[in-house]
């Protein structure tokens, strides 16, 4: 995945080392205790992962309601 990643649009971003992810469509943001996070989306009933990492690198890209 990390190979994917430049070659798609700003939008998508890998959260975890399993997904990469469209952050225009998340939702919410949930911690989960464990070291990850739980990303809800819009209109989307599956939820991704994000690793305490990744959030700490994109947190200043999403926005405060996130």
């Amino acid at each position: 995945l990390g190979e994917l990643e430049p070659l798609l649009p700003a939008q998508f971003i890998q959260a975890h080392k399993s997904y990469v992810i469209n952050r225009d469509k998340i939702y919410r943001i949930r911690d989960q205790g464990n070291q990850s996070f739980e990303v809800l989306f819009y209109k989307y009933e599956r939820i991704a992962l994000m690793s305490r990492a990744k959030f700490k690198e994109y947190q200043p890209a999403f926005p405060p309601s996130v």
